[in-house]
């Protein structure tokens, strides 16, 4: 199941809505050059508060690579939307459902 929190959301609050559905994963886009900080934050928050290794993160949009999510840490990255389901497949091989 997939939770869209819209544009402009505070950090925080994609954490929030993670713990309050129990999501294996949270995606991340950007479209914007000045929206990539935002990314990195993230995934520092989730290991300020020792929940890293609880999920997995996946960046996309057309200001994000592969290397970017190497850089800030995430667990993968998509080109597409398509590309996005087979990973997040591929993350969760062998997770019990």
């Amino acid at each position: 199941k997939v939770y869209n929190l819209g544009i402009n959301v505070p950090s925080m609050n994609f954490i929030n809505k993670a713990l309050e559905v129990r999501a294996d994963i949270i995606g991340l886009s950007a479209f914007l050059t000045s929206t990539i900080p935002y990314l990195k934050e993230v995934v520092d928050y989730l290991r300020d508060m020792g929940l890293r290794e609880r999920f997995k993160v996946i960046i996309g949009g057309s200001e994000t690579s592969l290397e970017l999510a190497q850089k800030i840490g995430a667990d993968g990255w998509a080109p597409n939307a398509v590309e996005a389901v087979a990973l997040c497949h591929r993350l969760m091989e062998g997770k019990a459902r």
